[in-house]
């Protein structure tokens, strides 16, 4: 058995909770993999899991070598030694292991166990993650560019990508919902295609070329996804929803406001 699931691994507890410095690991892709394997070993101390931890990372076992370099880096059943943590995190993570690319990303980010906050390489291991598939990077990538948080610039139109990504690789119901917003906004329905077609025009002709009108069945179909995740009884979709129904009631009002204001002064 590898070593993922005796990482989870509780004293005297057969549960398996989420690892309290490693929040990666509670994405949905990770959860779908913890119900193919079997019940998970429990040690009685952790000087015996570090050593198990040790024994199969020797046979090459890369989910061991994680959970060695984390031994290490938190100093259980070992002296901490963190530089040698952290070196063994990364020799994993050159290896494709996106767990290791996610737990670096979130030690930069987070600046735990001694390790110097680097945003940065924090940016570089999430980007590394996101190619590779990992959804929880892919989602902190989308959400720190929509946001401009932890050193990144504010890009919608890149956040959309991610959320795009997320959403075609089957990243839930978050995913599909932030796609779908990104749609209503104007943004393309496949972003990896459709670069930027639309402004790329509005250069060249912008006299006569409204946007409006490029993104109009975008957003449509954007409200459309929207609305079926609502009645669906998505509750996150339903407050979009209704914000939206909102916003267009504003402009309604607006508009009738702007047109009796035209009418006076006419």
């Amino acid at each position: 058995m590898g070593f993922f699931r005796r990482l989870f691994a509780k004293k005297h507890d057969k549960t398996i909770p989420k690892l309290e410095t490693i929040s990666t690991y509670a994405d949905e892709s990770c959860r779908a993999a913890e119900g193919q394997i079997s019940e998970p070993v429990i040690f009685d101390d952790d000087r015996n899991y570090f050593e198990a931890v040790r024994a199969d990372a020797i046979t090459g076992d890369v989910e061991a070598e994680m959970a060695l370099a984390l031994c290490y880096i938190e100093g259980k059943g070992v002296t901490a030694d963190v530089p040698r943590g952290m070196r063994e995190l990364e020799l994993v993570a050159a290896k494709g292991y996106v767990d290791a690319m996610d737990a670096l990303a979130e030690y930069y980010r987070d600046g735990m166990y001694g390790i110097r906050k680097d945003l940065t390489k924090m940016a570089v291991w999430l980007t590394r993650g996101a190619e590779a598939g990992s959804f929880y990077a892919m989602e902190e990538l989308a959400s720190n560019y929509a946001g401009g948080k932890n050193g990144f610039r504010e890009d919608h139109e890149v956040a959309h990508l991610w959320y795009y990504r997320l959403y075609k690789n089957g990243g839930g119901s978050l995913a599909k919902l932030m796609y779908a917003v990104g749609l209503f906004n104007g943004y393309p329905e496949n972003p990896e295609k459709q670069q930027s077609n639309a402004r790329l025009l509005l250069e060249e002709i912008d006299e006569i070329l409204d946007l409006d009108i490029l993104k109009s069945g975008q957003r449509v179909r954007g409200e459309s996804m929207i609305k079926q995740m609502a009645d669906e009884g998505y509750r996150p979709a339903q407050y979009v929803l209704s914000g939206i129904r909102r916003m267009k009631a504003e402009k309604v009002v607006a508009d009738i406001i702007k047109n009796i204001y035209n009418n006076v002064r006419a």
